[in-house]
């Protein structure tokens, strides 16, 4: 069983994340994945539960993370319609425009490469 369900508000179709997901919940686990970009590249996925692109986007997102073998990233995933206030705050840190989905790649502390909707791919690392 990995950490929660992502698709269980309503959806038939039911898909649950890859135990290598850490979740932010907290703006101090959003100060934690900055920390630990300086140990190696960070990954984080915010993702619109709500939104059924971001829910097909996140599922092949994981399916190419299960195809491949990514150790030298940490993935992070936040939830962005109930932790909103830590994802403009992720947003403001690294300087990127919000949208959704997107994953931000970040080393050192601060953002290298991000994307949205269908761009969002492993290869960015």
């Amino acid at each position: 069983m990995s950490f929660f369900n992502i698709f269980n508000s309503g959806s038939s179709a039911s898909f649950e994340l890859d135990s290598r997901w850490h979740p932010i919940r907290s703006l101090s686990d959003w100060e934690e994945a900055k920390k630990t970009s300086y140990e190696k590249k960070v990954l984080v996925f915010k993702h619109s539960t709500g939104c059924h692109v971001s829910r097909m986007v996140i599922k092949n997102f994981q399916n190419e993370m299960q195809q491949q073998d990514c150790t030298e990233a940490q993935f992070y995933y936040l939830d962005l319609l109930e932790y909103r206030s830590v994802s403009n705050q992720i947003a403001s840190d690294m300087k990127v425009i919000h949208q959704s989905p997107q994953l931000l790649v970040i080393e050192n502390g601060v953002c290298t490469e991000n994307s949205s909707h269908q761009a969002i791919s492993l290869s960015l690392v």
